[in-house]
């Protein structure tokens, strides 16, 4: 058990069991009231916005010469409604900064820099190579499916970092893998430590006032939005979740005190 979290256990038992309170979740047939978003592709036809797309160099699958789709991951749409113009914004791990490439085609333009270990990527925004040289403050911090590829030593590492860097009235999303999803952790064989909403939940409210949980699950072929019915009942069945990811909204940062 990290350290950390064995001074800390009884504290997070508590705050495990006010989340499972908030979200009137307390056995797994419950999780289904957690606040769910779907999204879906979005199919492009206009020319001048297919333009647009190739001008920024969003990531994009062509149908034909006249048709193009546009992937809408939820955490992305979160980030969307919550982020404004000049945001000053952090969004670690962010590969070859797509999410900012997906901010400008929907007309929000902030102040985008990202952190990317993999010094192999190429990014036309600014790129720390670590949260050490980081030492200005961000209004909006991201972490989109990162911490699961971390171990829990690493994850509560960064989150003293985070504290450090994020403007007292700023926001932290995470985004990660849902567990109570049969298969959708072990998809990827870099997955190294999972996170139940409610656990990830108590470890946010270590270091935040205010900590809001949304399940997520991406409607990205016909067959998936077909499922949601058999999905819903099995998963109330069989006391397992339906939806693919989990994502929270962190506010009210104060630096934790161990003790």
């Amino acid at each position: 058990m990290n350290d950390l979290v064995s001074k800390q256990y009884g504290k997070i038992i508590n705050l495990r069991n006010e989340g499972l309170h908030k979200y009137n979740s307390l056995f797994p047939h419950e999780f289904a009231r957690i606040p769910t978003v779907h999204t879906r592709p979005h199919l492009v036809t206009d020319r001048l916005s297919r333009s647009r797309i190739h001008e920024i160099g969003l990531r994009h699958y062509d149908i034909g010469s006249h048709i193009c789709v546009l992937n809408r991951p939820v955490p992305w749409v979160i980030g969307r409604k919550l982020i404004k113009n000049d945001d000053t914004v952090l969004d670690i791990g962010s590969s070859d900064g797509m999410f900012y490439k997906f901010l400008r085609f929907n007309n929000v333009a902030p102040r985008y820099s990202g952190l990317e270990i993999d010094e192999t990527v190429r990014s036309e925004t600014p790129v720390y190579g670590s949260m050490k040289e980081i030492h200005s403050t961000f209004n909006i911090v991201t972490m989109f499916h990162v911490i699961e590829h971390m171990t829990s030593e690493q994850f509560l590492e960064m989150m003293t970092d985070i504290v450090r860097i994020l403007d007292p009235k700023g926001s932290l999303i995470i985004a990660t893998p849902n567990i109570l999803c049969p298969g959708v952790f072990e998809r990827d064989v870099e997955h190294r430590q999972p996170y139940p909403w409610y656990d990830l939940y108590a470890i946010l409210r270590l270091f935040f006032d205010n900590v809001e949980v949304r399940r997520g699950h991406y409607l990205s072929t016909p067959l998936r939005m077909a499922s949601i019915p058999v999905r819903m009942i099995l998963g109330i069945l069989m006391e397992q979740d339906w939806c693919e990811e989990v994502v929270l909204v962190a506010r009210g940062v104060h630096r934790f005190i161990e003790g």
